[in-house]
């Protein structure tokens, strides 16, 4: 039997060692063994045991230095994080063997591809089902007929497969997924946001929502998506609505990839075809701005990683979701969705509410879909100004960064090859200002208060209530207009403002 190199990293040694004076039978198995054979990094590393798991997964946390986090009782599954010698994160999870023996734990796992164990005792490769010969054909298979029906969320975990690895799904394995697909409604919430986030997070989304559409899985999921296949739209439109949304999704991660934020080039055929040097134009305007962009991005929002980055992708999915509700068609012919917008972005927040994910994630993805538009309204008006970049992020908060880059990528997706070159630069200038405002003079966006309620109150004289809180806007508007500089000013203004009732 061929051995297995055991990784390098002195902590992952130290554990190793530590395991082996246990006495019991302990396997490396799933995903890190996968990952190992195919050469890319992992900071997950899953053990089965032949013995009691949650007391080892306590006693390696403790030995090492790390947190116990126990994850399910009922299955003697816990989990060990501690942090390697360059600071980074690892996560050491053990379970008991699923069955008398690894054989039968193996067998009983999702995808032949996951179902490899190393014995840490020998370091053979243990490999029943021979998903070495999966990795090397690129195929994610199924272990049996029947590994959909005994967990549904493994029919998003084989897009989810596919996605990170950039494997093919096997051809019985995806006639079985199109069969069990309406089983997926059984499984809870959570586990179907956190697969469908892992889907999303993989580059070349467009092409893994088109595989779930394939599957049948999408309509389970997202219904409301689903329902933008075949919805039409007139030009400038080159595209139905749910090919122009994954266009945009498309155009989006091409955005960010050329801006650095994204190691690989999406799938072409995921990508609207724009005129030359659109992408490079792109890059001149915004390239300064990158990292901050990819700061922003990177920040958490919820458990499980999700990040800023995916809510962006989640607004941009949802972006045009309310267009069969309010599709309309005058004398001429012409298609309209009037109001799909605000329609768009409570059917958002109802979906993701559904999903569980939390209120913030909820809120700032329903925002981005209300405002989606709102960058292509100011691109129309020639540049905006003080008091209009301040109201546009006076109604988004953080979110108004993501809208940015979801109208780039929308309009993109919009005119294609027909690209107008002096609507597109405009509205790249409004983003490149929205940007640079956000990032490099948030002053301008979010002043400091230079007043109070309480002035208004005993120096002015205005009584308590609503109109307090209007007339402090008003004046932090002035201020972020460039209007009003200093306490003083700031008073003056808010007794006129008082004084008119």
């Amino acid at each position: 039997m061929p051995r297995f190199p055991w990784p390098e990293s002195s902590l992952l040694i130290r554990a190793r060692t530590l395991l082996l004076q246990e006495g019991v039978p302990i396997f490396l198995v799933g995903g890190a063994v996968r990952d190992a054979l195919l050469g890319r990094p992992t900071h997950d590393y899953d053990f089965a045991v032949d013995g009691p798991a949650m007391d080892l997964a306590r006693k390696m946390a403790n030995a090492l230095g790390g947190a116990y986090v126990p994850l399910d009782e009922e299955r003697d599954t816990a989990r060990a994080v501690v942090r390697d010698e360059a600071g980074q994160r690892l996560y050491l999870d053990f379970a008991r063997l699923r069955g008398p023996d690894i054989q039968a734990d193996l067998t009983g796992r999702d995808f032949t591809i996951n179902a490899i164990a190393v014995d840490l005792r020998t370091g053979q490769v243990l490999d029943p089902l021979d998903g070495q010969a999966d990795l090397s054909k690129k195929l994610v298979r199924a272990t049996t007929p029947h590994a959909f029906r005994e967990d549904p969320v493994r029919l998003l975990r084989a897009v989810r497969m596919v996605a990170d690895l950039g494997f093919e799904l096997e051809p019985s394995t995806a006639r079985q997924a199109r069969q069990d697909a309406p089983l997926l409604a059984q499984s809870s919430a959570e586990r179907v946001r956190d697969e469908l986030a892992r889907i999303l997070d993989a580059p070349g989304s467009p092409h893994h929502l088109a595989l779930m559409d394939r599957l049948g899985t999408l309509s389970i999921v997202l219904p409301e998506i689903a329902l933008l296949r075949g919805e039409p739209q007139t030009p400038p439109h080159h595209w139905d609505v749910w090919e122009h949304t994954l266009y945009t999704l498309g155009a989006l991660e091409r955005l960010l990839q050329q801006l650095g934020m994204a190691e690989t080039l999406p799938r072409p055929e995921t990508v609207p075809p724009v005129p030359e040097g659109t992408w490079q134009e792109i890059e001149e305007r915004l390239i300064p701005l990158a990292p901050y962009l990819q700061t922003h991005l990177a920040q958490e929002t919820g458990g499980e990683e999700r990040t800023r980055l995916l809510l962006l992708k989640l607004g941009t999915l949802f972006h045009d979701v309310g267009k069969p509700a309010t599709h309309s068609m005058d004398d001429q012919g012409r298609i309209h969705f009037y109001g799909h917008d605000a329609i768009g972005a409570e059917m958002a927040a109802g979906r993701l509410q559904l999903l569980r994910f939390n209120r913030r994630e909820v809120q700032e993805v329903e925002r981005m879909v209300a405002h989606h538009m709102r960058p292509a309204y100011l691109a129309r008006s020639g540049r905006p100004s003080r008091r209009a970049v301040y109201r546009y992020f006076r109604a988004l908060g953080p979110a108004g960064v993501e809208v940015a880059l979801l109208a780039l990528a929308d309009h993109l997706a919009i005119w294609g090859p027909d690209l107008i070159p002096e609507r597109w630069t405009r509205l790249l200038e409004v983003v490149e200002q929205l940007l640079a405002r956000w990032f490099q003079d948030h002053d301008q966006v979010h002043p400091p208060p230079l007043i109070s309620g309480h002035d208004l109150i005993e120096t002015l004289g205005v009584p308590p209530g609503p109109r307090v809180g209007r007339i402090l806007e008003a004046v932090r508007e002035a201020q972020a207009a460039g209007e009003v500089h200093n306490r003083e000013e700031a008073l003056a203004l808010a007794a006129q403002l008082a004084h008119r009732g």
